[in-house]
């Protein structure tokens, strides 16, 4: 899991919001996420809340929430640990069509990997990719992590 594990979470500022917005504050922008949720047999408690904003008028694009086993607020324990996480993330703005979307994805793989010297392995990436939807207002994504794979759901479909 480490290595897709920072696919998703080390997204510039977002993960900062992540680990050092506490959890009790499990609305933002109009969203509320649940306190705990379950995944592979563990029940895991949210870590923490934060709205990506965009542009120069700082519009709210998108909630992001982080499930984890228990609270962490140590990104390199994150990063590393061995088991279940979940992130949620709900669109309360809508932005570009799936190409769009697949772009900024592919820059965030990028700046990713150059900071973390890693390559992605190709056919991961274009399946990964290939399921990438255009962020409509009001989408949910869910990314579940857990034994070196990610689970990707768009509005509770796998």
């Amino acid at each position: 899991m480490p290595k897709l594990l920072h696919l998703v979470i080390s997204f510039p500022l977002l993960i900062a919001t992540l680990l050092f917005s506490p959890a009790y504050a499990a609305e933002k922008a109009g969203v509320t996420l649940p306190d705990n949720r379950s995944f592979a047999g563990s029940e895991l408690v949210l870590n923490g809340i934060g709205v990506r904003e965009y542009g120069l008028l700082k519009w709210d694009g998108y909630v992001a929430g982080l499930y984890l086993p228990e609270r962490q607020n140590n990104a390199d324990i994150i990063l590393t640990m061995d088991k279940p996480a979940v992130l949620q993330m709900r669109y309360v703005r809508g932005g570009g069509d799936a190409a769009d979307a697949r772009e900024v994805w592919q820059g965030f793989l990028r700046k990713n990997c150059e900071a973390l010297a890693c390559e992605w392995p190709k056919a991961a990436v274009e399946q990964f990719l290939a399921v990438v939807p255009a962020a409509v207002k009001g989408n949910s994504e869910t990314y579940a992590f857990y034994n070196g794979s990610v689970l990707f759901s768009l509005n509770g479909a796998l």
